[in-house]
C-alpha cells in the first residue's frame, strides 16, 4: 500500500475518533427542563398544554439538561455559549424530545443524545464546539434543518445505535468530517449540504445497510469515504470538487447510482482494501483529477454500467494491483487524458462489453498479467495512440468496432480476436468479400496478432 494512502486512512480515522475536549475551562452550571419546567425560574416560560420549555434568554457557561421525555426546547433564537467544555443541550435514556431554534457554541459537545429514540433535533446552529451534534446509543431520532459549522471535530456524529434521520442539515467548515456515522445502520441521510470539512463530506465506519440521496458534498478531503461498510444505497448526489468523490476501503456490496461525481482533485470514486461487489450505476463520472474510477489492492468483482465516464485528466476506468473480475458495460467513455479503460498488475478476467470508447489515448490497455479478458461489443474510436493495446495473453476480443484509431490494434502475448462465426470490424479493413458473406476474405493483420474472420460492416 502505498505510503500516502496509509497516512489518508489514518487521517480519516484520527479525525472521526478525535479526543473529546482540548481545552481546560470552568465546568459549566446545569440549568434542567423537565415535566414541571424550568429548574431556575427567570430563564424562560413554560406551557404545560404542549410540554414547551421556551428559553427568554441567553445563557452563559450553563448546560440544559432536559430530564423527561415528551418535553421539547424551544431555543426562541437564544444562544447558549460555554468557554470549551461539557454539553450545550444534553438528554439521556429518554424520548419523544424536542429541541429546536437554539445555538449552541463554545462546548465540547453542542447538543448531545445518549441512548434517546423517537427525538427531533431541528433548526438549530451549532457552531465552535468540538463536536456540533453527537449521538451516542440513539436510535429512530430525525436531525433536521440544523446549521453546525466550524466546530473542531466532526460536526454530525452518531455513533452505535441507528435508524435515524439526517436531513436537509448544512455541516461545512468543520475541521473533521461533515456527518460520521460509526457503527450505525439503517440510517437515511437526505438533502444535506456537506462542504469544506478538513475530512469526508460523509463518513462511513462500520455503518451499513444506509440510505443516502440528494446530497450535495463539496470541496471536502473525500465526498463521502466508507470504511467497512457494506449495503449501503448511495443515490442523487452532487460530489464535487473534494480531493476524491467518493473512497470505497474494505467496503462491499455497495451501490452508487445517480450521482454526479465531477471535478474532484484526484479520482472520481476509487476501491481500495478488498473492497468487492459494489455497483457503480448511471453516474456522471466526469473532469476528475485522476482516473474517472480506479481499483487497487485486491478490490474486484464491481460492476461498472450505464455511467459517462468523460473528460477525466487520467484513464476513464483504471483496475491495478490484483483488482480483477469487473463487469463494465453499457458505458461512455470519452475525451479522457490517458485510457478508456486501463488493467494491469494482475487485475484480469474482466468482462468488457457494450461500451462506447471515442477520443482516448488508448480505447482500451491491457498489460502487467491482467489477461483472460473477455472483450466483446464495444466502439472504439478516435484513440490517439492504440485502440487496443495488450501486453499479456488470454484475451478474448471480438463483435468489436474499431473505428480511426491511430493505431487500431497491437499486441504481445497469444490473443484471440474472432470467435468461430466472426471476428471483430475495422474500418480501415473491409473487402473484399467475394462470397458475400459479410466477412473479408482475408484476415486483418497488425504487430503481434490477427483477426482471422474480420467483419465488413459495423456490428
Amino acid at each position: 500500500m502505498r505510503r500516502s494512502t496509509i497516512v489518508l486512512i489514518l487521517g480519516l480515522l484520527l479525525i472521526g475518533l478525535a479526543g473529546v475536549g482540548t481545552a481546560s475551562a470552568a465546568t459549566p452550571a446545569v440549568v434542567t427542563l423537565g415535566n414541571n419546567g424550568w429548574s431556575v425560574a427567570g430563564i424562560g416560560t413554560w406551557d404545560a398544554g404542549t410540554a414547551t420549555g421556551t428559553l427568554t434568554t441567553d445563557l452563559n457557561n450553563t448546560t440544559i439538561q432536559i430530564v423527561s421525555s415528551f418535553v421539547t426546547l424551544n431555543g426562541n433564537g437564544k444562544t447558549l455559549t460555554g468557554t470549551g467544555s461539557g454539553c450545550g443541550v444534553i438528554v439521556a435514556v429518554k424520548t419523544e424530545v424536542g429541541i429546536k431554534n437554539i445555538t449552541v457554541t463554545g462546548f465540547t459537545y453542542g447538543i448531545r443524545l445518549h441512548a434517546t429514540g423517537y427525538s427531533a433535533v431541528s433548526n438549530n446552529t451549532l457552531r465552535d464546539n468540538d463536536y456540533g451534534i453527537f449521538l451516542l446509543g440513539s436510535s429512530n431520532n430525525v436531525i433536521n434543518g440544523n446549521q453546525v459549522m466550524s466546530n473542531n471535530f466532526n460536526g454530525i456524529h452518531a455513533q452505535g445505535g441507528g435508524t435515524n434521520t439526517f436531513s436537509g442539515n448544512a455541516s461545512t467548515d468543520n475541521g473533521g468530517n461533515g456527518v460520521h456515522l460509526q457503527g450505525n445502520g439503517s440510517n437515511t441521510v437526505t438533502d444535506n449540504t456537506l462542504a469544506r470539512n478538513t475530512g469526508s463530506g460523509l463518513y462511513l465506519q462500520a455503518s451499513p445497510n444506509n440510505a443516502i440521496q440528494d446530497n450535495a458534498s463539496e470541496s471536502n478531503t473525500c465526498g463521502i469515504a466508507m470504511l467497512a461498510s457494506t449495503n449501503n444505497a448511495i443515490t442523487d448526489n452532487r460530489l464535487l470538487s473534494n480531493g476524491t468523490g467518493i473512497l470505497f476501503m474494505n467496503s462491499d456490496s455497495n451501490t452508487v447510482r445517480d450521482s454526479e461525481i465531477s471535478s474532484n482533485t484526484a479520482n472520481g470514486i476509487q476501491f481500495q482494501q478488498m473492497s468487492n461487489a459494489n455497483t457503480i450505476t448511471d453516474n456522471e463520472i466526469k473532469y476528475n483529477g485522476g482516473c474517472g474510477i480506479r481499483g487497487f489492492s485486491c478490490s474486484g468483482g464491481n460492476i461498472m454500467e450505464d455511467n459517462a465516464l468523460e473528460s477525466n485528466v487520467s484513464h476513464g476506468i483504471c483496475m491495478t494491483n490484483q483488482s480483477g473480475g469487473n463487469t463494465i458495460t453499457d458505458n461512455s467513455i470519452r475525451s479522457n487524458g490517458g485510457d478508456g479503460i486501463n488493467f494491469s498488475a494482475l487485475a484480469g478476467g474482466n468482462t468488457i462489453t457494450r461500451n462506447i470508447i471515442d477520443q482516448n489515448l488508448s480505447g482500451i490497455a491491457v498489460s502487467g498479467q491482467a489477461g483472460n479478458n473477455t472483450i466483446t461489443n464495444n466502439s472504439v474510436s478516435n484513440s490517439t495512440v492504440y485502440g487496443l493495446f495488450m501486453w499479456c495473453g488470454g484475451n478474448r476480443v471480438y463483435d468489436n468496432n474499431f473505428v480511426n484509431n491511430a493505431t487500431q490494434a497491437w499486441t504481445w502475448f497469444a490473443n484471440t480476436f474472432n470467435d468461430s462465426d466472426a471476428g471483430n470490424y475495422w474500418n480501415n479493413w473491409t473487402s473484399p468479400d467475394s462470397d458475400h458473406n459479410g466477412i473479408v476474405d482475408l484476415p486483418y493483420k497488425f504487430k503481434g496478432g490477427q483477426d482471422n474472420l474480420p467483419r465488413v460492416s459495423p456490428v
